[in-house]
């Protein structure tokens, strides 16, 4: 593993143990996989995937 990404996972790690912002961000990664269960972005008219937004 390079040292660049082994330092960014780090520092992810560190941010994650020693602060909140994921429990504050959550909503985010509950969102994405709304529309990613919900959306099939290849069969789905645009007026579909804003309806099911």
């Amino acid at each position: 593993m390079n040292d660049s990404f082994k330092y960014s996972i780090d520092k992810y790690l560190r941010s994650y143990k020693i602060g909140k912002w994921i429990k504050d961000e959550a909503y985010r990664f509950e969102f994405a996989n709304y529309i990613y269960s919900n959306v099939d972005w290849e069969s789905n008219t645009d007026q579909e995937i804003l309806s099911i937004l």
